[in-house]
């Protein structure tokens, strides 16, 4: 898989160095701020975002003055953190971390917008991600704190999923880097099959789904 995604990279760098080109090209890089919600979740309290990587490369159509497609190759680290897991029996101080890797692509629009002399690209549209590895990790105060895992879950996660992206752009210097604030949101659920489901609705994994606020900068060729 690694070997796959240098390939690409350079598949990719080697368009870019192409002139002319009908498009624009370029690599973007930044924080992703992920939490995993669901609609069952009555064990955990005090959910905390998860902090990770994004990067990647990117190509940009120029369709007219208003409106520009944006297609992307990432790489992105996502996650939560919980406090008191163990189906509402925990002790405060327990957590429970999800550790996630996705490769994703992203294609939106770009719509330039403005509010008053405020000028920034309005971002919508649908994002892919292929699951690299999913990790859980539980640390319990009982007796001293110690350590469950963290545990390969990756065969109970599903491989492919599909959200949502809207933002905004906002241009630091015209035509060539952009400060990006992005919101994600899973459609897919993000456990392939139910998982048990405790008394008083405690644990239904099967409702999860990933959330991610993204903080970036791109620079464009």
């Amino acid at each position: 898989m690694k070997r796959t995604i240098v390939l690409i990279l350079f598949l990719f760098a080697g368009l870019m160095a192409q002139k002319p080109s009908p498009y624009h090209w370029g690599i973007v890089m930044g924080f992703d701020f992920s939490t995993i919600s669901g609609e069952r979740c009555g064990c955990w309290k005090e959910v905390h975002s998860r902090p990770g990587l994004r990067g990647g490369v990117f190509m940009e159509d120029r369709q007219s003055d208003l409106k520009t497609l944006h297609i992307g190759l990432l790489y992105n680290e996502t996650g939560s953190k919980w406090g008191q897991p163990l189906f509402g029996l925990g002790y405060d101080g327990d957590y429970a971390i999800y550790s996630l890797t996705y490769i994703s692509i992203p294609a939106y629009y770009k719509i330039k917008s403005h509010i008053g002399t405020l000028k920034f690209d309005f971002i919508i549209g649908p994002m892919y991600s292929y699951n690299l590895s999913a990790k859980q990790e539980w640390v319990v105060e009982v007796d001293g704190p110690w350590d469950i895992g963290p545990d390969n879950i990756r065969k109970e996660i599903k491989r492919h999923e599909f959200g949502i992206l809207y933002g905004a752009a906002l241009p630091i210097k015209a035509g060539k880097i952009n400060l990006n604030f992005l919101f994600y949101k899973a459609i897919t659920k993000l456990y392939s099959t139910p998982i048990k489901t405790y008394a008083n609705d405690f644990q239904d994994k099967y409702y999860f789904r990933n959330n991610t606020f993204s903080l970036g900068m791109e620079y464009i060729f």
